[in-house]
């Protein structure tokens, strides 16, 4: 009986070293991981009816911290309980958590509520930074840049290179080469990700259009955005002085 007790407890325990993102994944693990123990030996808790009684709790709970704050609609959270607030001092957001506070885990709407039942008040609400993955790419900023020059002029691209991470400080350099055409007069910015607003968003900050791949221009692999530099980019000429 101690052995699953013990067992229980450390399957409900947060690990200091792991990411926000680990943890709440640990959360949601073990919140599975009690109700089917509950499932299979409800008398481990003292229930009579196992999994419904548990449930009941739950609903209970979910039901009490909706009258101290506005819950996301839609969704039914995965609750966890802290049960050792002092593993829990490296996050930031635990860091006020007391044994016996439950952990609410909104994973759609992205939100993470602490509630200490003790004193029936809401503790700490935070956001869950889940990445989600679609077709194997992050939905998280995308910072992947291919820069080619489309001019005849050398070394645009790495004026482009400069201008690009005084606005994306975190930006990646894939690759620099020249595009397959060395006519642009404009530059130009080419969403190859998903995500549509930062690449709006950047476009306006560069100064730059953003479009689909030009015709000829071979799409690079590995890569979220391609920027073709253009002669809008070449250094103005020297005006000649008459003696």
């Amino acid at each position: 009986m101690k052995k699953v007790l013990s067992t229980i407890s450390q399957a409900l325990t947060f690990q200091v070293s792991l990411p926000v993102f680990t943890v709440i994944i640990l959360l949601i693990l073990s919140a599975l991981l009690t109700i089917n123990i509950a499932r299979k030996q409800p008398e481990i808790f003292g229930l009579v009816k196992g999994i419904p009684i548990l449930q009941k709790e739950e609903d209970e709970l979910i039901r009490r911290v909706g009258e101290l704050i506005s819950l996301p609609e839609g969704e039914d959270p995965s609750v966890a309980t802290v049960t050792d607030e002092e593993k829990l001092g490296d996050q930031v957001f635990f860091s006020n958590a007391k044994e016996g506070d439950k952990v609410l885990i909104y994973t759609n709407a992205r939100k993470v509520i602490l509630y200490r039942p003790s004193e029936d008040r809401v503790v700490e609400v935070g956001s869950v930074n889940i990445q989600e993955e679609v077709e194997g790419e992050s939905t998280e900023a995308q910072n992947r840049f291919v820069l080619l020059n489309g001019t005849q002029t050398a070394g645009l691209t790495n004026t482009m290179e400069s201008d690009l991470i005084k606005v994306v400080p975190e930006a990646v350099i894939v690759d620099k080469a020249n595009a397959a055409n060395l006519d642009y007069e404009e530059s130009l910015l080419v969403n190859l990700g998903t995500n549509s607003d930062q690449a709006e968003q950047l476009a306006d900050d560069l100064g730059i259009e953003l479009v689909a791949l030009p015709e000829g221009e071979k799409r690079p692999e590995d890569t979220d955005f391609l920027i073709i530099v253009g002669s809008d980019r070449a250094p103005e000429p020297e005006e000649e002085i008459t003696p």
